[in-house]
C-alpha cells in the first residue's frame, strides 16, 4: 500500500462499493462489488471503521450518504 502511495501521491477515497451499494469492509467484498474495474486490491484485514458522510456543499448543505457523523451532528437536515 505504501508502495501505491509513493507513486501516486495522497488519494482521498470514501469506500470500496458502487453508488448506493453498502461499503465493502473486506478485500473479498470489495472484489465482488468492484470486480475487473479495479486493478489491484490491497489487504489490509477487516474494515473496523464507520462509513462516512458524504455532503454536497453545492447551495445548502445536503447530505449525500448518511454515515458516523449524523446530520444533527453537523447541524444541517
Amino acid at each position: 500500500a505504501l508502495e501505491v502511495l509513493r507513486a501516486t501521491g495522497p488519494l482521498a477515497v470514501t469506500s470500496a462499493n458502487r453508488s448506493g451499494s453498502p461499503p465493502a469492509t473486506t478485500v473479498g467484498e470489495a472484489r465482488t462489488a468492484l470486480g475487473k474495474g479495479v486493478g489491484v486490491f490491497v489487504d489490509g484485514g477487516r474494515c473496523a471503521g464507520a462509513p462516512s458522510t458524504v455532503l454536497s456543499l453545492v447551495g445548502p448543505p445536503l447530505v449525500l450518504r448518511r454515515g458516523a457523523v449524523t446530520e444533527e451532528d453537523l447541524g444541517v437536515g
